[in-house]
């Protein structure tokens, strides 16, 4: 019996692997290309500031 429920669980597993494979690269392409919009926005965000304080003669070391 509990060989039929582990055969049952891997080949289950087995089966659908590509079905997950899938939809967890869906989600992984989106974090993906979020993460990397939030690295510009970033980086903009921090040469606004730079720019800004040149302008205003505040410059900063850091």
């Amino acid at each position: 019996m509990i060989r039929s429920v582990t055969d049952l669980t891997a080949g289950t597993a087995a089966a659908t692997m590509p079905l997950w494979v899938v939809y967890l690269q869906g989600w992984l392409t989106f974090a993906t290309a979020a993460g990397g919009f939030a690295l510009v926005l970033i980086r903009l965000a921090i040469a606004w500031r730079e720019w800004r304080s040149r302008a205003t003669g505040t410059s900063r070391w850091w």
